[in-house]
């Protein structure tokens, strides 16, 4: 719909409305509007103010979306103004609810007890004018359902909208933040060097800091070495409540704990693995005891998601391959688990996306220091030492990012450099968290490789299977 017929719409609809139902939609509408007015006023303060001295453009970004965030509740008055006008129930519901919330948030707020105030009192003026003209009425009055689909709709576009603008804006700004950073050398060096990396910052140096393709090895070695721990025990107990375990309570206090386990904070994970395997056992800061945590950590999200998967296919395939004379492990290797093939690899997906970017249980399960507490700086083991023990930890992407959006000044500018004399504290702050970004640009780049590869894969099978 183009705004010329929007228009027209609404002209036809309040030239046709009572003028009870006009003047009840006026009132909030008003209301509305006096809603908009903080949310407008923070955002031309935003423009027109010149930047401090001591931020940047992310103090703008910061403002602009605060702004945008303080009139999503006008459009609640609008909706109830629009509801009013159709003389639906809902809109004085939702009329009295806000004149509720206004008074609440003005004792609340003493700033803005007038604002608060004025829009209370509107909205409770059109609740109480609509209830009294629904009183009076002689016939009952019957909500109209294509009211309540309109502004379900609008709901939906306007979720959709924050949902996808919330994706590309953190795609774009990872990406245009960590782009002064982002070269071949980057890209292509084993080790990054921070002291070299501190120099570059403070402009004291030109010399490469290395680059960040260990981290996104050592990042690739513990997501696989973690799957291969997950998959065949998540698929394997996936087959079993799905095809195998009947409904009772031993299952469903199974699935139960799955669930809670999948609630389980990660850090919990890493300090029983820190605690267990490389304390207890004795293995160190290895390579299988990391990714024996992220293995636990993710079993929940391929039991459920496959178990799912499985459990969507018709009945009427596992009736046909028992009337074949096929068992029952054979109709769930063969036909359950080859028809529910897409979902389980979008279980997988999701695994593999949720390994590849836990930090809490890595920086725990890892070690972050040298002995005498310098930054961490690991080297990236050869396969002969790969499984053995690392005094450093092993180097994982998430953990770059972490030391990156962690350093301060002074660490910055370890190696006996003189940034500490700088005094551009901030501005070598903001180069570090640069660094952070670019390594977020990295990872989100690998894995966007495995969900196109993904992706691939399900539609072929899908085909396949479809004949599609």
């Amino acid at each position: 719909m183009n705004p010329k017929t929007l228009l027209q719409t609404i002209y036809g609809k309040l030239k046709k409305a009572k003028k009870e139902n006009l003047l009840t939609f006026a009132l909030l509408f008003t209301a509305g509007i006096l809603t908009l007015i903080p949310g407008v006023t923070y955002l031309f303060t935003t423009f027109v103010t010149k930047i401090p001295a001591n931020q940047n453009y992310d103090w703008l970004i910061a403002r602009s979306i605060v702004s945008l965030f303080m009139m999503l509740p006008s459009l609640i008055l609008f909706s109830a103004a629009y509801l009013l006008l159709e003389s639906h129930s809902m809109g004085w519901k939702l009329a009295l609810a806000t004149c509720v919330a206004a008074i609440f948030l003005a004792v609340l707020n003493q700033s803005d007890i007038n604002l608060a105030f004025s829009i209370g009192l509107l909205s409770g003026s059109a609740a109480a004018l609509e209830i009294r003209n629904r009183k009076s009425e002689e016939t009952v009055l019957k909500d109209s359902p294509i009211a309540i689909e309109n502004i379900a709709i609008l709901g939906m576009y306007i979720c959709i909208i924050i949902c996808v603008s919330t994706i590309v804006f953190l795609f774009g700004y990872t990406i245009v933040r960590g782009t002064p950073y982002i070269n071949l050398d980057f890209l292509t060096k084993i080790n990054w060097s921070w002291p070299q990396a501190g120099q570059l910052i403070g402009q004291l140096s030109s010399t490469s800091p290395g680059g960040v393709l260990g981290y996104a090895l050592g990042t690739v070695i513990l997501t696989v070495t973690c799957e291969c721990i997950a998959i065949p025990l998540g698929l394997a107990a996936a087959i079993y409540l799905s095809e195998y375990a009947g409904r009772n309570k031993i299952t469903e206090t199974i699935r139960f704990f799955i669930e809670t386990l999948a609630g389980l904070p990660s850090v919990v994970i890493g300090l029983l693995v820190f605690l267990i395997i490389v304390r207890g056992l004795g293995w160190g800061f290895t390579v299988q005891g990391t990714a024996i945590g992220l293995a636990i950590m993710i079993l929940p999200f391929n039991i459920r998601v496959v178990e799912e998967a499985m459990r969507s296919v018709p009945d009427a395939f596992r009736e046909a391959s028992f009337a074949l004379g096929a068992t029952k492990w054979e109709t769930a290797k063969n036909i359950v688990f080859y028809a529910a093939a897409p979902g389980i690899i979008t279980g997988i997906l999701l695994g593999a996306g949720a390994a590849m970017g836990e930090s809490a249980l890595v920086l725990v399960a890892q070690s972050l220091t040298y002995p005498e507490g310098t930054q961490f700086n690991p080297t990236f083991p050869v396969l002969t030492n790969l499984f053995g023990k690392q005094a450093n930890g092993f180097p994982s992407l998430a953990v770059f990012i972490y030391n990156a959006a962690t350093l301060s000044p002074i660490e910055v500018g370890t190696a006996k450099s003189p940034l500490s004399l700088l005094g551009k504290g901030y501005l070598i702050n903001q180069n570090a968290w640069s660094v952070a970004f670019a390594g977020a640009a990295v990872l989100i780049a690998m894995y966007l490789v495995i969900c196109v590869a993904a992706m691939f894969a399900r539609n072929r099978l899908a085909k396949k299977i479809t004949g599609k």
